[in-house]
């Protein structure tokens, strides 16, 4: 379980360190269905992300790396939004789209 972590982490946020692998352990849950992965990602998405977009493409990303990397078959990634991380600052639309492309797991 600790290895299919890390490589979420990975994927995700680039290399991980130790620390962020602990953490991301209570925010990536793996289970298994069938003898397969069950995984659940609990996520922040940042504002003016399509929620439905973003959450597909974590999922196909996900279960092609994992597929790659470990020759790991998923059963079921299932994407959990748990908050919306609104900008600091005033943003026009054009540059909040831009710098809005991606997410924050934990």
């Amino acid at each position: 379980r600790k290895s299919i972590i890390k490589e979420i982490t990975d994927m995700l946020r680039g290399d991980a360190s130790e620390n962020e692998i602990e953490e991301a352990s209570r925010t990536i849950k793996v289970e298994l269905k069938d003898n397969k992965p069950l995984i659940n990602l609990f996520i922040i998405i940042k504002y003016g992300v399509r929620i439905p977009d973003i959450a597909w493409d974590i999922q196909s990303r996900v279960k092609e790396g994992l597929m790659k990397k470990l020759g790991i078959d998923i059963n079921e990634i299932d994407i959990h939004v748990q908050g919306i991380q609104f900008p600091k600052k005033r943003q026009s639309r054009k540059d909040l789209v831009a710098s809005n492309l991606f997410i924050k797991v934990f």
